[in-house]
């Protein structure tokens, strides 16, 4: 089994939603509550990486399995905190194989989909497995193999992982996500029709 750990991506600075969208009510969690709890379903490694509202987020979630992380240029773009989580990672010792990275605000992800992307990259030659929408969007949650840790641990920004992405083109392969699952929270229009598309218990 491919030693894979997850890197959670919660970092931003929330400028659209105008607070915090990690703290955000799903239920009766919050966002950040609900997407570890799905995470460590997955039996696996993660690390959180915290720059904006770090504190709050932290406090909220009085967990002592998780590997923290801050980011301190997390105002510089999502860049800096893949940098940030993988460097972390590298340098852990657990001697990690491949890295799934994830977003706080894309709650409606089941836990199959997640399974999917790590089966396929157990089973697979390919060394970058991104998720896929139902219009062919591609992005994350992606796993990165080994091959790909020193090109993500430089990584600046607000693009992501694009770049890495990009000058790989033939090592990329890609997973199909239910239908609007990969849908993320950016606005308060977003949050309340996300509110409404599942019911939350």
């Amino acid at each position: 089994m491919i030693k894979l750990e997850i890197l959670l991506l919660a970092a931003g600075t929330s400028s659209r939603m105008g607070q915090p969208k990690a703290l955000l009510p799903i239920g009766q969690k919050l966002l950040i509550q609900h997407q570890i709890n799905q995470l460590q379903g997955l039996g696996r490694p993660i690390t959180l990486v915290l720059g904006a509202h770090a504190e709050l987020i932290q406090a909220a979630l009085n967990e002592t399995e998780l590997n923290f992380i801050f980011n301190k240029d997390y105002t510089k773009g999502m860049g800096h905190s893949i940098a940030a989580g993988v460097k972390a990672i590298k340098t852990s010792g657990r001697d990690a194989q491949a890295i799934m990275i994830c977003a706080v605000d894309q709650p409606l992800i089941d836990m199959g989909h997640y399974q999917n992307l790590i089966q396929k990259a157990q089973q697979s030659d390919f060394s970058i497995v991104q998720s896929a929408s139902d219009e062919d969007w591609r992005g994350i949650p992606t796993v990165f193999k080994s091959e790909h840790f020193e090109a993500l641990s430089e990584l600046t920004g607000d693009q992501g992982a694009k770049s890495v992405i990009q000058a790989n083109p033939k090592q990329v392969t890609a997973v199909k996500a239910s239908s609007g699952a990969l849908i993320d929270i950016d606005t308060t229009d977003q949050y309340e029709k996300i509110l409404n598309i599942k019911r939350w218990h």
